[in-house]
């Protein structure tokens, strides 16, 4: 009775695992499910998928009040890594949000809808147009395809889509191409205000407490980009905040209320080691250098 645990085939003849090819929905796609969807929150949900690129789940349960108006920030907390997710939105996004609820759940209907049957709903729309090999999912490896083909930093998107390291943002955007600039122009100087992608009106834009005012004339003499400026100014926006929930104030902040925040990131939020390091640049930049609170030889030792 030694026939049971053996093998009917040999391992060595079994035949190879093939992987469905996954690839990101396409312009012209999006465009006609969102023309042939006809149930308003359905369409608004497709929309947002392609500009937020994020999971189904999370994009489901937004609240109107992760919805930052003032600064045009959306932020949510993912639900398989339990980590803060936070974007800028256009103007183009913001449209959409316009038509949503102004207050509790943005797709009060889909939230109440398991995973699977939300995309069996998306898979007939598809299956109607002739649209093969797509899925909610595919929305994530579109809009990582997207933002390689634009020249968005890797860095960027890696912490937009979640992922812990760049093997994976690189295989969701590996089908797309980027166009390198003609190696004569980067041989030209950049001009001292060139701050990239700037919006028209931020010149206006100076800031409202004191602490980040300081911080952005700072961040602007050093001519730092603008999306750098914006990653600074939410970060220490949220230091504000948590330090106003411990009636501390920014402008006395010093080493060890960034030590305390920083923990309390990494333990209570638990938040993705490359995010623990952005915010850590950026608390570091507005206490020692745009408010002077710390010795450039401590903070240094400390912050190394």
């Amino acid at each position: 009775m030694t026939w049971l645990p053996w093998p009917v085939l040999a391992k060595k003849r079994w035949p190879a695992v093939e992987f469905k090819e996954k690839r990101g929905i396409t312009l012209a796609e999006h465009l006609a499910i969102v023309a042939r969807e006809h149930n308003p929150e359905r369409k608004a949900f497709y929309k947002l998928a392609w500009h937020l690129g994020a999971s189904q789940s999370d994009l489901a349960f937004l609240e109107a009040e992760n919805v930052d108006w003032d600064n045009h920030v959306i932020s949510y907390k993912r639900m398989k890594t339990d980590t803060v997710a936070i974007m800028r939105f256009d103007e183009d996004m913001a449209e959409i949000l316009r038509d949503l609820p102004g207050s509790g759940p943005l797709f009060p209907y889909l939230r109440t809808v398991r995973a699977g049957d939300r995309a069996t709903e998306f898979k007939q729309r598809c299956d109607g147009l002739g649209i093969k090999g797509v899925s909610l999912h595919s929305y994530r490896y579109a809009w990582a395809e997207r933002a390689k083909t634009a020249g968005y930093p890797e860095r960027y998107a890696q912490v937009n889509l979640g992922h812990n390291s760049k093997a994976m943002t690189r295989a969701y955007s590996r089908k797309a191409s980027s166009v390198n600039p003609v190696p004569s122009n980067t041989d030209q100087p950049a001009t001292p205000c060139s701050r990239g992608h700037e919006p028209p009106l931020a010149a206006k834009d100076l800031g409202g407490p004191e602490w980040e005012q300081k911080l952005i004339r700072e961040l602007r003499s050093r001519h730092y980009e603008w999306r750098t400026e914006q990653a600074y100014r939410m970060w220490a926006r949220r230091f504000s905040d948590w330090l106003d929930e411990r009636r501390g104030t920014v402008m006395l902040a010093g080493e060890i209320e960034i030590k305390n925040y920083l923990s309390d990131l990494a333990t209570r939020e638990r938040v993705a080691v490359a995010t623990q390091r952005q915010a850590l640049n950026a608390m570091v930049f507005l206490v020692r250098e745009a408010l002077g609170n710390i010795r450039p030889a401590t903070a240094c030792s400390h912050f190394a």
